[in-house]
């Protein structure tokens, strides 16, 4: 283990010989300006004078300008070689230890300039090198800890037969939401970025509402792991309307009054922002990096969505069909560890619907101008067809409920 003990003393010895070296210079500088006004003072004299004086060693006080020099001279060199063998001894002691960092350079603060010195870059303690092979474990950086705790799970992709391919093993960051009697909200930290909204025009079962394509630029921001359960909404709420009854089922037949009314009760009781997903975060929460039709890739499984499997996408065997919703976080998560973001059930988003892209915002913000009176639902569900529940794929209905459309919430990463 590398020994830092000597640094305190050997960084305040330093300051203390730089502080030397700076009150040096001072003297100096103080010697040569007395010199030059002797030699003014002298020079003048000597012209107003009718005829120089044949001693020249007048009534003033005789100056040895060489003397003067050389002994500041030699008490700057004599600070300056003590500095040095300061500077060795550390670097000595540096090499002596049991382990020496992987930064070989000395843990002594750099002896600079005075005028880089009082810009701070001389005292303190300096900065520890980084030892890069050591067991102990990783600390996060302020930055990402602040984003949460961790959590990791694994992600799978498919090809067009519905078969798993690849399987990797991914992260995220998470705040928990205390709702009271040990009911949790589970908050994921999604990243700013950019991406493409809509599906391209050779995409399989596409509608024209999904076009044109456009880029959408969004800021980081929190959403629920899972769409909000028949519990979360009955600790807001105080009652629960769901058909297919289940504490961890998504609540289901509330309309987007409902759901709106869910968010501004959430926000009162936690002194937080939550709302409803814009329809362009929801889709870019909802690829997480991908551009396939589904965030799996090219297909779905009923082995990996609750949908019905009597219609499959592609090249995919046809599959279960369940007949209703189930428990959130049983199948697998996209790679921003977000669960059922296919299937289950349709998911309310904050827009007003449009009929197609043409002047919408690319900038992450809902769209509420125009368009009808209906608004806009997202996911597929479990009662729907394969290819209802791909990333592009957009409905809308009006704010009623139906018993196969839920929510889920997003909240701005400043308030957390």
């Amino acid at each position: 283990m590398v020994r830092y003990f000597p640094k305190r003393q050997v960084s305040t010895e330093v300051s203390e010989l730089e502080r030397e070296l700076r009150n040096e210079q001072r003297r100096r500088e103080e010697v040569e300006r007395r010199l030059r006004s002797v030699q003014n003072t002298w020079s003048q004299r000597q012209r107003v004078s009718e005829k120089p004086p044949e001693n020249k060693s007048s009534n003033l006080p005789k100056v040895t300008s060489g003397e003067l020099l050389r002994n500041e001279q030699r008490r700057r060199e004599e600070v300056e070689r003590r500095l040095r063998a300061l500077q060795n001894t550390g670097s000595q002691t540096q090499r002596k230890s049991e382990k020496p960092p992987e930064n070989k350079s000395s843990n002594l603060p750099k002896v600079t300039s005075t005028a880089e010195s009082e810009k701070g870059q001389l005292l303190g303690w300096g900065k520890i090198p980084e030892n890069k092979s050591s067991n102990l474990p990783k600390v996060p950086s302020t930055a990402e800890s602040e984003k949460g705790e961790l959590f990791t799970f694994e992600v799978l992709t498919v090809n067009d037969s519905g078969k798993v391919t690849n399987r990797t093993q991914g992260s995220a960051r998470q705040k928990i939401e205390d709702l009271g009697n040990g009911i949790k909200l589970e908050m994921v930290y999604i990243p700013g970025g950019s991406f493409i909204m809509g599906s391209p025009e050779n995409e399989v079962e596409r509608h024209s509402s999904e076009s044109p394509q456009h880029k959408v630029t969004l800021q980081p921001f929190y959403m629920s792991k899972y769409p909000i359960t028949q519990k979360q909404y009955q600790a807001i709420m105080g009652n629960n309307p769901s058909y297919f009854k289940g504490e961890n089922r998504p609540v289901e037949k509330v309309s987007w009054n409902d759901a709106t009314e869910f968010c501004q009760k959430l926000s009162q009781k936690s002194r937080k922002i939550y709302r409803l997903p814009s329809e362009s975060q929801w889709e870019y929460a909802c690829r997480a990096g991908t551009t396939t039709p589904f965030y799996f890739g090219e297909t779905i499984t009923s082995e990996l969505v609750n949908y019905n499997g009597n219609y499959p996408y592609g090249n995919a065997p046809k599959g279960k069909y369940r007949g209703e919703t189930t428990d959130v976080g049983i199948f697998p998560p996209n790679a921003f560890g977000l669960y059922d973001m296919q299937g289950n059930v349709y998911e309310w988003c904050q827009d007003v619907w449009h009929k197609n892209y043409n002047g919408a915002p690319t900038d992450g913000s809902a769209w509420e101008t125009g368009g009808s009176s209906e608004r806009v639902v997202r996911d597929g569900s479990w009662y729907s067809f394969s290819w209802d529940c791909r990333c592009a794929s957009r409905y809308h209905y009006v704010a009623y409920y139906l018993y196969y459309v839920g929510f889920r919430v997003i909240s701005p990463v400043s308030p957390f």
